[in-house]
């Protein structure tokens, strides 16, 4: 069976830390990247803070977690027991010192090299913080490009805002 059933079981909590950490992951705002427990010595040091999914308690999980207290690394753990929300989440990342795109609701946040897109889970001004000012260009809505760190958009519930983003040193001449 593939991974995607596991998203209709109801009451398995080693299934339901993952659905539930995933979504709340999706919504805080926060960009996260997913790797098996295998690969976690190769990509942790890339990284400020890092999430388990805790399905089971295995030798390579203990290694992971004594990896980021000896590196001091913080984590944290979706394990079917504990209650953490997108809020949470981009708690969690803040406080490690992770950029969190967009801080003051919880949305869908895909940020890339060159794309920069907002979902809103609920109605309001969502406001788009950049690690550094780039040249923003609306891919959906009326308007030119821009050159700013910082966007508030006042978006409808399952609305997408997106932008395609250039390097200032990519940008040549004045911007229209």
């Amino acid at each position: 069976m593939g991974g995607c059933a596991s998203a209709f079981v109801e009451d398995d909590k080693r299934v339901i830390c993952t659905r539930h950490g995933r979504t709340d992951n999706a919504q805080s705002g926060v960009p996260a990247d997913f790797y098996e427990i295998h690969d976690f010595a190769d990509t942790a040091g890339r990284y400020r803070c890092v999430f388990f999914f805790v399905t089971a308690r295995t030798p390579a999980l203990e290694d992971a977690e004594a990896y980021c207290r000896e590196n001091r690394i913080p984590f944290l753990e979706f394990d079917g027991d504990t209650l953490v929300t997108p809020s949470g989440v981009r708690d969690f990342c803040a406080a490690g010192g992770a950029h969190c795109y967009c801080p003051d609701l919880d949305s869908g946040v895909w940020c890339g090299h060159n794309l920069a897109a907002v979902v809103a889970l609920n109605t309001g001004i969502h406001t788009l913080r950049l690690p550094e000012k780039r040249k923003m260009t609306p891919l959906f809505a009326g308007g030119g490009p821009f050159v700013s760190d910082c966007i508030e958009l006042n978006l409808r519930c399952g609305q997408v805002a997106a932008f395609r983003l250039d390097t200032l040193k990519e940008t040549t001449g004045a911007i229209p």
